[in-house]
C-alpha cells in the first residue's frame, strides 16, 4: 500500500457500484496474496517470479496491517498538527492579551495622574480663596476693632475731663 493509498470498509466498497476491485489476479486467475511496494500492486504467488528482484514484497495481511498503522500515523500527525496550531492561536491571542491589559492599565494610570492635577488645581484655587477671605476679614476686623477702640478711648477722655 502506498502512503497516499487509503483503506475504506466493506460497507464503503459496497456503496461505490462503479468501483470494480478484483481480488483475484486477472492474469493468473489466482487470489492476490503478496504486494510489491517498490512497484504499489498486489500480487499472486505466481506473480511472484516477476518480482523476484523486488526487495519490496510483502504478505497482504502484513501491508494492509502497515497500511493502518500509517493511517493512524497520519491520523496522529494530523492531531499533532491541529493541536500545535490551536496552542499557536493560544499564544498570540495570550500576547495581545497582555497588550490590551497593559494598554489598560497605563490607560488608568494616566486617568488617576490626571485626575490627581485636576485635584491639586482645584485645592490651589479653594487656598487662594480662603486666604483672600481671611485677609478681607482679618482687614475688616482690625479697621472694626481700631474703630471701636478709639470710640472706645474717646469716651473715656471725655469722661475723665
Amino acid at each position: 500500500m502506498s502512503r497516499n493509498h487509503n483503506l475504506i470498509t466493506m460497507s464503503d466498497y459496497r456503496k461505490n457500484k462503479n468501483v470494480s476491485i478484483s481480488q483475484i489476479c486477472v492474469e493468473h486467475n489466482k487470489r492476490y496474496d503478496l504486494y510489491c511496494s517498490l512497484h504499489d500492486i498486489a500480487l499472486c504467488i505466481d506473480c511472484v517470479d516477476q518480482h523476484k528482484a523486488c526487495s519490496k514484497l510483502l504478505s497482504l495481511d502484513k501491508a494492509v496491517e502497515n497500511s493502518k498503522q500509517s493511517t493512524a500515523l497520519s491520523n496522529l500527525e494530523d492531531k499533532i498538527n491541529w493541536a500545535l496550531q490551536n496552542v499557536s492561536k493560544f499564544l498570540k491571542e495570550k500576547k495581545l492579551n497582555e497588550e490590551q491589559f497593559e494598554a489598560q492599565e497605563n490607560l488608568i494610570k494616566k486617568n488617576i495622574k490626571e485626575t490627581r492635577k485636576n485635584l491639586n488645581t482645584h485645592l490651589d484655587f479653594l487656598e487662594t480663596q480662603m486666604i483672600i477671605n481671611l485677609t478681607e476679614q482679618t482687614t475688616t476686623s482690625k479697621a472694626t476693632h481700631i474703630k471701636s477702640g478709639s470710640i472706645a478711648f474717646s469716651r473715656t477722655k471725655a469722661n475723665a475731663i
